[in-house]
């Protein structure tokens, strides 16, 4: 997996934006500073078990800024997509987006199904 810095440009003053623990947040926050970067979401090996994790591409680049900065050991780990796009694009989709109350998106997608409160459907 590539560095940040080697796919985007990375200002330094956003590594104190980078949090341990908060992976869907930080993935948000680096789509939203380029929007043409894409948010994923799915599921990381852990080298003991699949965890719930986000990360970004940009132009089939794949980067994990999480990762980069609190876990760097885990950078090469087996990696399955569940959601993908832009900031935009997965607005479009009718998923929330907002890093104070972010519900990750494999979520979001599975309440609309059930028809569970609680995510704005834009159609």
């Amino acid at each position: 997996m590539k560095q940040v810095s080697e796919v985007i440009p990375w200002c330094e003053d956003w590594n104190k934006f980078i949090r341990r623990g908060r992976c869907f947040d930080n993935a948000i926050f680096v789509a939203n500073m380029h929007s043409c970067v894409e948010y994923i979401e799915g599921y990381a090996w852990n080298d003991e078990q699949w965890m719930h994790h986000a990360w970004n591409r940009h132009k089939g680049q794949e980067f994990d800024v999480t990762y980069q900065f609190h876990a760097a050991h885990l950078l090469d780990s087996d990696r399955c997509i569940e959601i993908v796009g832009t900031v935009d694009n997965l607005r479009i989709q009718g998923y929330v987006l907002d890093t104070l109350f972010l519900v990750p998106l494999v979520e979001q997608r599975y309440r609309v199904k059930a028809g569970l409160p609680g995510v704005i459907v834009r159609k």
